[in-house]
């Protein structure tokens, strides 16, 4: 399969020649728990044992998780070994492959990947100041939660706004 046949193995292409494709379920599964990885694709022939016990079950509720309607062998190309499952390390390389997927399937993965891009600036917010997240949420909702909670997509949107709002007024103080 050439790369003009299928704009999502052109885009995995340009991931792997910058350096930020990572294959292998071992690589890509340290990268997802390190908060390393942005997207993570599983080749359509992969074994259900990988797709669903493993993969899915690592990312789930960290970063989106799909299945390419790629097969191992059309990935050959960009791995020295054979591979079914890879990383894409890199948001914007992220999108652009997700762009593809949607194309492909149709489905609300860039949806998920805009909220994984919110989750992440949260993460971000947290690891510099998960005392203020845990307050605000406080004063927000009347919960309390312990740091390391997890939060619905509602609670992520309105803690993102509360927390840019009174960034904005700092700066503007």
């Amino acid at each position: 399969m050439a790369n003009d046949k299928d704009p999502l193995l052109g885009a995995l292409g340009i991931c792997r020649k910058a350096g930020k494709l990572l294959h292998g379920y071992d690589r890509v599964e340290e990268a997802v728990m390190r908060g390393k990885a942005c997207l993570v694709l599983l080749a359509c022939d992969a074994s259900k044992r990988t797709t669903q016990q493993h993969m899915q079950d690592t990312c789930r509720g960290v970063i989106p998780c799909a299945v390419m309607p790629l097969k191992g062998e059309d990935l050959r190309m960009l791995t020295p070994k054979p591979a079914a499952v890879f990383a894409v390390t890199d948001e914007n390389l992220a999108h652009l492959c997700a762009g593809y997927l949607k194309k492909a399937s149709e489905g609300g993965f860039s949806q998920w990947l805009i909220s994984n891009t919110k989750l992440r600036i949260l993460q971000k917010i947290l690891a510099s100041a998960p005392k203020k997240v845990i307050e605000t949420f406080a004063e927000l909702t009347g919960e309390t939660r312990k740091t390391g909670a997890t939060f619905e997509e509602n609670e992520v949107n309105a803690l993102l706004e509360a927390l840019t709002r009174e960034t904005a007024v700092k700066d503007l103080g």
